[in-house]
């Protein structure tokens, strides 16, 4: 069976592959969770040509009592990746909604016992357990259940990009979620910020910065799509040098960045850096250059603006979250 990695495309190119060789392929995609092969209890969504499908069942029913025909090659690997989707975009709601049940007081047995019942119930419901109690607290660490959901999440948004969508609740998920199971909600967005959440933020920005310069600018799992640059700036206060890692935008020789902070209504300190001093370091994959940073005018800020939420859908949402109006500043390399 193939992985939801290969997609469509590789189970199209294997199956046109072997077609001249009379061999017929089928795709794959299993769920149910762990033991469930042993038991013969998957549920398999299967991609291919309807003889193809009908003579391999009797191997597929060596795994599987719910054999799900998706259609041809390459669609038993989309919908096992739609399934993915939905389960982790399941968990982050269900995380939230636990969140504020146990900030309200409400008993976690009485929200679960009530959810499971009403329309609201899901599978991460019907499921809950150890992992999910930890994320609400001090999270799981780094576990391969992390580095899974990453994976699949990641999957779902490059396929999505294949196809010329936009998904900001994948977005949103992907963004969090990953963190969340890691270090616990609480850590993240707990209901005041603590020095033990702004730790854990600098922590995290941190290996960010280190992982980007060891590997040339690449990141891995789930931030292996992400597009960022290094800023290092000149404190404002202080003199010292302050590196943030930041998502730009490059349109011919400009480069953009967003002083955005997720939406928060307090602009990042390092916008008042380079109000203070506008020379910059930027380092954009192995690339490293002195630059100078100018913000926009309106016009032009709400023009690039609107071009980074086509992009990226959640800088509406960051936008539609605070009543500051967040700057746009155009990095320009500075002539050798």
């Amino acid at each position: 069976m193939n992985r939801a990695a290969r997609l469509r495309r590789s189970s199209v190119s294997v199956c046109t592959k072997l077609a001249h060789r009379e061999v017929a392929v089928v795709d794959a995609g299993m769920s149910r969770g762990r033991g469930s092969m042993r038991d013969g209890v998957l549920t398999l969504f299967v991609g291919g040509d309807t003889e193809a499908v009908q003579e391999a069942r009797w191997a597929l029913h060596l795994y599987s009592n719910n054999i799900v025909h998706a259609g041809p090659i390459g669609s038993g690997m989309v919908l096992k990746l739609c399934n993915n989707l939905l389960l982790h975009s399941n968990r982050l709601a269900m995380l939230e909604v636990a969140h504020i049940a146990a900030t309200a007081g409400l008993p976690r047995e009485a929200l679960l016992d009530a959810v499971r019942s009403s329309t609201g119930s899901s599978w991460v419901l019907e499921h809950w357990g150890k992992k999910d109690d930890d994320a609400l607290d001090a999270g799981i660490g780094n576990h391969p259940f992390v580095d899974r959901t990453a994976r699949e999440i990641r999957l779902a948004l490059n396929y999505a990009k294949q196809l010329g969508l936009t998904l900001p609740a994948t977005t949103a998920t992907g963004k969090y979620l990953p963190d969340i199971l890691t270090d616990g909600l609480p850590r993240h967005f707990g209901s005041a910020a603590s020095a033990e959440g702004r730790a854990a933020a600098l922590v995290q920005r941190n290996r960010i910065i280190e992982e980007f310069r060891a590997n040339g600018g690449r990141l891995s799992g789930i931030r292996a799509a992400w597009e960022i640059l290094l800023l290092t700036t000149i404190g404002a206060r202080s003199g010292r040098h302050r590196t943030t890692p930041l998502a730009y935008q490059r349109e011919g020789e400009d480069i953009f960045v967003f002083a955005s902070d997720g939406g928060s209504d307090k602009t990042p300190d390092w916008y008042y850096n380079i109000r203070a001093n506008p020379k910059v370091t930027v380092e954009i994959g192995s690339e490293k250059f002195e630059a100078t940073a100018v913000e926009l005018s309106r016009e032009e800020r709400d023009r690039v603006y609107a071009r980074q939420v086509v992009r990226d859908s959640e800088y509406a949402r960051y936008q539609a979250g605070t009543s500051r109006l967040i700057p746009v500043i155009r990095l320009r390399e500075i002539s050798r």
